[in-house]
């Protein structure tokens, strides 16, 4: 009876003993953050072409590691990054404005920088954009699950058409689409749209027509549905105010040959 007993608790022992391996790798993989962005350079760029990641994607990989996580990061369409974050299926979505988001998302309380919308238009086209009566004969073409920084329902109410479109690089085929004279004029974040008309080389053929909307901040942003977003938003907002603290903020800006208000 006694050495049945004894076999019993060692076959417990070595069970357990062969479940810790499993256990520890499963606590590695949890140890992950699936970041997911569409290319919004130089906020969010695609490695495989620019031969950078994006200095969102740098601050957030550097202060993440100090806590023993790995930020991996995919380019998707935009829309696809939103509907994988709402399911669950990323833990975390951006660069973006937490405006008309923060029903489904946690964000940070730092950002990385104030941003600001322009619209961009031919530069022969006399248009500027005043206040959104002069919206009116106007098409715009947007990109699909954009909000503007809260400005998209303005945008929808009084442009004479928008016309959105989805995929990769939508602002270069909303450019193209000016260009052609297939919509009158595009909008985007007016970092992001000068970092792609100097490296797309069509600074010369369109101009900037006007800012909509205040500055407002660029976050990365944490779905609701998941148990880590709140734990992951403050360690990234402690990271943010440390960069900017001890300078490191504008170290890793100067790869990018940009200044970011802050």
């Amino acid at each position: 009876m006694k050495s049945t007993f004894h076999n019993f608790l060692k076959n417990v022992f070595l069970s357990a003993t062969m479940l810790l391996p499993i256990t520890n790798a499963l606590s590695e993989e949890q140890k992950v953050i699936q970041f997911g962005s569409d290319f919004w350079c130089p906020y969010t760029c695609d490695e495989t072409t620019s031969q950078k990641k994006g200095y969102v994607v740098d601050m957030a990989e550097e202060i993440f590691a100090k806590h023993n996580i790995k930020f991996k990061y995919v380019v998707l369409p935009w829309a696809r990054v939103l509907k994988a974050n709402e399911k669950g299926e990323l833990d975390a979505m951006g660069a973006a404005y937490k405006e008309g988001r923060e029903d489904k998302y946690i964000f940070p309380k730092e950002d990385f920088g104030k941003s600001l919308n322009k619209f961009y238009v031919l530069k022969d086209n006399k248009w500027n954009y005043k206040d959104p009566e002069s919206l009116k004969n106007i098409t715009v073409g947007l990109t699909l699950g954009y909000v503007y920084g809260g400005e998209i329902n303005t945008i929808n109410k009084y442009a004479k058409q928008v016309v959105p479109a989805g995929g990769e690089s939508v602002f270069e085929k909303n450019i193209n689409k000016v260009l052609n004279k297939q919509i009158d004029a595009t909008i985007e974040e007016s970092i992001v749209a000068n970092y792609t008309l100097k490296q797309i080389k069509l600074n010369d053929k369109v101009r900037e027509a006007g800012s909509i909307g205040k500055k407002t901040g660029i976050y990365i942003g944490f779905p609701k549905v998941l148990p880590n977003s709140e734990k992951y938003a403050k360690m990234l907002s402690d990271g943010i105010i440390e960069l900017k603290k001890t300078g490191r903020f504008k170290q890793i800006l100067k790869k990018y040959d940009i200044k970011i208000e802050n």
